[in-house]
């Protein structure tokens, strides 16, 4: 449940920012100029991945995420 919970609120965050991401990630310059901060949305997606490698090598073993 802690895990879905989890999945849940990554995939919800995901959802609402996605525009700003693929702004970010096709045209930084552009996303800069408009005033979106890249360094920290950047660093919350990989804190985000952090968060479900960490729980899926705990449910499925390294191997099978990797």
């Amino acid at each position: 449940m802690k895990t879905a919970v989890l999945y849940g609120v990554i995939g919800i965050f995901h959802y609402f920012f996605r525009k700003k991401f693929l702004l970010i990630s096709t045209d930084p310059a552009k996303a800069e100029a408009s005033g979106l901060k890249h360094p920290v949305l950047g660093f919350s997606v990989l804190r985000f991945v952090g968060f479900v490698v960490t729980s899926s090598v705990a449910i499925a073993g390294v191997l099978l995420v990797f």
